[in-house]
């Protein structure tokens, strides 16, 4: 006999698919009998349709008599439309007919911008965490409490790609008092001679203005009777204590 092979869809491997001359046929002895034996299902080699778009991938699938189905999928390593991976693998041999399942591209994933402001700082971050999204603090001073989100960026509501950097501020509290001004506490002068009266002011910072006034005891006679302000007022250093210089007529 003379045995050929041949690939055939409905035929399992092995068996007879074709005789000549046909079964019941009358031949010499000498004359040869040709069959042709199935293989089975042809196989073909699959096709490398990684990172080809979808449409071309399919095509190329379908050239080989390969089938296709698409699972689409988030990714930031290709574009909308792209494939990311096939299964199975290029080079593999399968069956005529057999399905290629491809991963395809969606692109990067988006989601919207949840609303964080007036939530604490601990709160806002893990918010914005579990929308894939990644919180930049910035503190700033504020008359809202301390801790507290007073403002973001990008607002809510807004649609960005997943991993985003959302800028959210974070009060710091006011700022804190000014200092009280600085003050001097006024030295008391009464019943000091002028030059020694004068002498202490200036020594506590203070500038002296001298009045004279008239006094009918000879015993006040160059002593400061008054002074103004009074001893203790608290005054801006610097200012200007007037003290009033009995004299007695004589």
């Amino acid at each position: 006999a003379d045995v050929s092979k041949r690939s055939d869809d409905e035929v399992p491997a092995g068996i007879v698919i074709e005789q000549n001359p046909d079964a019941g046929t009358r031949i010499s002895q000498d004359e040869t009998v040709r069959i042709v034996v199935s293989t089975g299902v042809e196989r073909v080699k699959v096709p490398k349709v990684s990172g080809l778009p979808v449409e071309q991938a399919i095509q190329a699938l379908n050239d080989q008599g390969l089938k296709s189905v698409t699972k689409e999928v988030f990714s930031d390593k290709a574009d909308a439309g792209i494939v990311l991976s096939q299964d199975p693998r290029p080079g593999d041999q399968v069956e005529k007919g057999s399905t290629v399942t491809l991963r395809v591209s969606k692109g990067l994933e988006t989601v919207t911008v949840p609303d964080v402001l007036q939530q604490p700082q601990e709160s806002a971050v893990a918010e914005l965490k579990l929308h894939g999204l990644v919180a930049n603090v910035v503190t700033v001073e504020s008359d809202q409490p301390a801790g507290l989100v007073i403002s973001q960026s990008p607002d809510p509501g807004v649609t960005v790609n997943k991993g985003t950097s959302v800028e959210i501020d974070v009060s710091q509290g006011p700022p804190p008092p000014p200092p009280p001004p600085e003050t001097t506490t006024v030295p008391g002068v009464i019943g000091q001679d002028e030059v020694s009266a004068t002498g202490a002011l200036e020594d506590a910072g203070l500038s002296v203005s001298v009045e004279v006034i008239d006094t009918l005891n000879p015993d006040e006679d160059g002593l400061v009777v008054e002074q103004d302000p009074s001893e203790g007022d608290e005054v801006d250093p610097g200012s200007t204590v007037t003290i009033f210089v009995a004299r007695f007529p004589g």
